[in-house]
């Protein structure tokens, strides 16, 4: 998902700084459109000549493009950045449940061999590794 979202993100930045790139072939279109008329080319509806000379796109139509790239890239970039989080969050969280895990074996090696006092220790040892597994699952399935 992070590729595509970079990917996203970079189409977003490549609209947003050149418009025109992606708006040239609709005006390319229109400008062939319009040779095709004044070459003798029958018009497809009313006035279509006039229309295609009269109404050229305008700095407005690329500000609409950059508008749009930038929204594209901004969402991708927030998107991105979320889904990094999330991934940062859910690899501490197994961590720190591995660490628990190994510190309750160790604690419960000690208790099979020690005093009531090492009991107890390991069994907040194990209830520490639990709450980290369940921490970990709880960010994993989301």
């Amino acid at each position: 998902m992070v590729s595509y979202l970079a990917l996203l993100m970079a189409l977003g930045a490549a609209i947003a700084i050149w418009p025109s790139q992606w708006a040239m072939p609709s005006t390319n279109a229109r400008l062939r459109r319009l040779r095709e008329i004044e070459g003798g080319a029958p018009e497809k509806f009313f006035e279509e000549r006039r229309t295609l000379a009269e109404y050229q796109p305008t700095p407005r139509f690329l500000l609409l493009w950059r508008m749009v790239g930038a929204a594209i890239g901004i969402t991708a970039a927030v998107l991105l950045i979320m889904e990094v989080m999330d991934q940062r969050n859910e690899d501490t969280a197994r961590i720190e449940a591995t660490h628990a895990m190994a510190a309750a074996r160790i604690a419960v090696g000690k208790a099979e061999s020690g005093d009531r006092a090492t009991y107890r220790e390991a069994q907040a040892e194990v209830a520490r590794a639990d709450a980290a597994l369940k921490r970990w699952e709880e960010l994993a399935k989301d």
